[in-house]
């Protein structure tokens, strides 16, 4: 087992991290992005939109403040966390449709301040943590996105030696079932500092007592309780008789054995179950031939396809550009572009995106945001 980490906190409280913090979080605010479901977008409709949004922010200036202020802002979160006198803020909720897998997805959102902690005490753990994360555990890692992790199951696919069958499957409703004391029994393998434990609990229940989407440390957890307890544990036993690609709690597995992948997904249940998780009862043990289930796409030994539900719902979104490009559209759009670019799908390509498509997406796109910068002048910022 590698050694824990001591002496972090010292770094963590510094005036040059929580600085650095400031700026992290102030970089990738703007002004609240527009959805709305305008057919035929203009300037006169789109500007009295950025108005009328404009006017009921709470708080309105609060960005703007604190950019002019970066300063006493980390001067007020070192002193927060050298004292221990931070309190947690109730966080805001917010219900949001992903269209594209027809889910619905509750965002917890914490406040401008407690994100400057959040990534205060993250700058600091983030390069422990990649170091012992497993190669293809990817999804919200730098450097290990949905990219490598497609390139990844290509390859294992595509080999002709080791790999027959797969194994598709998935953790059963994660961020609510992955517990405080969980993640927090995770950390203290990583770290001996118990004023970086105590920022740690801290954050976990401004959560609510599990992970929460929309908090910056939630992915960062997740990774690291899974890697514990499925990555690390499956390659130590398997070692290269079963490879494993993860991207967050999806997970494909090849092997060229059926039996000893049916005896690895036993292994996975049994190891989520001691740390209060389960798989969902649609995993699959299956023949290559017929296609490896993983992510949006079905992979072949000689091609890759996206499955069919959500290429219908993003040609569904394609046929909508015939009455005008919304902003709200624009954006779908150029995410599926991102969908597309792997798989071998020239005909529904050259039928539904057409290179104009993509240079009125942006041009929309970049249209709403110097609209956006112009509020921001006008009304003063956007609100926390």
């Amino acid at each position: 087992m590698p050694k824990r980490k001591n002496h972090r906190w010292e770094q963590v409280i510094t005036f040059e991290n929580c600085y650095a913090a400031v700026e992290e979080v102030l970089k990738n605010r703007h002004f609240p992005a527009l959805g709305s479901r305008l057919h035929t977008p203009n300037r006169r409709d789109i500007e009295r939109i950025v108005r009328r949004r404009a006017k009921h922010l709470p708080k309105p200036g609060y960005i703007t403040w604190c950019v002019e202020h970066k300063e006493g802002v980390a001067r007020r979160v070192q002193t927060g966390l050298t004292n221990k006198t931070w309190t947690p803020r109730q966080y805001r909720t917010r219900v949001i449709m992903d269209k594209l897998r027809h889910k619905e997805r509750r965002l917890k959102m914490p406040c401008l301040y407690d994100q400057f902690i959040h990534h205060a005490v993250l700058r600091v753990m983030i390069p422990d943590l990649q170091k012992r994360f497993y190669h293809y555990s990817c999804g919200s890692v730098p450097g290990a996105g949905q990219k490598r992790a497609v390139n990844a199951a290509k390859r294992l696919t595509k080999a002709r030696k080791g790999a027959k069958y797969a194994a598709s499957c998935d953790v059963y409703h994660f961020y609510d079932t992955c517990g405080m004391e969980t993640v927090m029994a995770c950390l203290e393998r990583v770290y001996k500092d118990r004023e970086l434990l105590w920022a740690n609990r801290k954050i976990l229940e401004s959560m609510g007592g599990t992970l929460a989407i929309g908090f910056f440390p939630s992915p960062w957890y997740a990774n690291l309780v899974l890697d514990m307890a499925v990555d690390k544990p499956l390659k130590d036993r398997y070692g290269r008789e079963v490879k494993l690609v993860r991207f967050a709690d999806d997970m494909l597995m090849v092997s060229g054995n059926k039996r000893r992948l049916h005896r690895c997904v036993g292994f996975i249940q049994e190891r989520l179950r001691q740390w209060g998780m389960r798989l969902k009862g649609t995993y699959q043990v299956y023949r290559i031939k017929c296609g490896a289930a993983f992510l949006s796409y079905r992979f072949f030994r000689r091609c890759t396809l996206i499955r069919k539900q959500i290429l219908f719902r993003i040609t569904a979104a394609a046929r909508k550009t015939k009455g005008g490009i919304s902003p709200d559209l624009a954006r779908r759009l150029c995410s599926y572009k991102g969908i597309m670019l792997p798989a071998n799908s020239r005909t529904v390509w050259e039928k539904h995106f057409k290179k104009n498509t993509w240079k009125k997406c942006r041009r929309v796109i970049s249209y709403v945001d110097i609209l956006c910068k112009q509020a921001q002048a006008v009304y003063g910022g956007a609100a926390a």
